[in-house]
This record gives structure tokens, C-alpha cells and sequence, in this order.
């Protein structure tokens, strides 16, 4: 009664708006402050190489994502070399080999990335890792070399997301 009480009545906000200032000060500023693992890594790399930028980073990833699909699709690991760690390419080069002595071919027809972010990130006195999630579309189909026949899969683009972990000396 004209103390103010009645208008929560009349708010249109949610009711946790009408509640004047925080319940719990503390913890809420604590939250706000407290950066995430991936901020703290990335920071971390950061504050010993000023020259890093995410940005910059993920649009390597991007070319470096295209450069190993067409190596595999094109069955010609030899052009993925260069990107890939020693073991990870040895990997890809026997399964290209096994699709090759199969005679068939995986295709990633309509290959489109739509966004690329870390979800983990890390360094330390010898090591710089950056976990990224890659969302990508294609549509992923196995044929024949003979007549292109699908063996696998279909023509239909479908989106799917792979995490791949890039590391440096730091």
C-alpha cells in the first residue's frame, strides 16, 4: 500500500528481474570473472608468442582441413605431407592405399566448412595444443573405378563435425 510491494503484480518482466539487485553478489562476480580452460590456454600461448592470433589460427586450420580432404578423396596422401603428423599420415596413407588396391574411391562432394572454434586449449615449457571443432558439410559416398557405381553412402549433403588437435613447439 503505496510502499511499492504491489507493483511486482504489475511487471511485466520475468520474476528474477523484479528482485532488486543480486542474490548472491559473490558468486555471481566469480562466474563472471572466471575465464574457461580454452580462454586460459589460449591466453597462455598468447602471453609467449604476441603474434598469436585466433582468427589468423582458424583460417589455417580451414586451408589446412581442405588440404587433407582433397588428399584423401584424390587418393594422394603425398599432398597432405607437409600438415599432418608423422603417425596421423602414415594412417592416412594406408588407408588411401587400401581404397586404391579396393579399387574404389571416397568422395566428399559439395566439401563446405561452416565454422571452426577451439574447445580445448593448452601450453606448457615444450607445448602449444589447440583442440578445434570443425563443422562441416559434404555429402560422403564410397564408388567403384569402374563404372562410379556407390558402394557407400549417398550423394545427399549432410552437415558433420570432426575435432582435430594441432600442436607446436612452444
Amino acid at each position: 500500500p503505496g510502499d511499492g510491494t504491489e507493483d511486482w503484480m504489475n511487471d511485466n518482466r520475468p520474476a528474477s528481474a523484479s528482485i532488486p539487485g543480486e542474490l548472491f553478489p559473490e558468486a555471481h562476480a566469480r562466474a563472471m570473472q572466471a575465464a574457461s580452460p580454452v580462454d586460459v590456454g589460449l591466453a597462455a600461448i598468447k602471453a609467449h608468442d604476441p603474434g598469436f592470433e585466433l582468427e589468423q589460427f582458424t583460417q589455417q586450420v580451414q586451408r589446412v582441413f581442405f588440404i587433407v580432404e582433397t588428399a584423401w578423396s584424390d587418393r594422394k596422401p603425398e599432398t597432405s605431407r607437409q600438415v599432418m603428423a608423422d603417425a596421423l599420415w602414415l594412417e592416412q596413407r594406408q588407408q588411401v592405399q587400401g581404397y586404391i588396391d579396393g579399387h574404389k574411391r571416397n568422395m566428399l562432394d559439395n566439401l563446405t566448412v561452416s565454422n571452426i572454434w577451439p574447445v580445448a586449449a593448452h601450453s606448457d615449457n615444450r607445448w602449444d595444443t589447440i583442440t578445434v571443432r570443425i563443422m562441416a558439410a559434404s555429402a560422403d559416398y564410397d564408388v567403384d573405378d569402374q563404372g562410379g557405381r556407390v558402394l557407400r553412402g549417398d550423394r545427399e549433403v549432410k552437415s558433420w563435425a570432426e575435432d582435430w588437435t594441432f600442436q607446436r613447439s612452444s
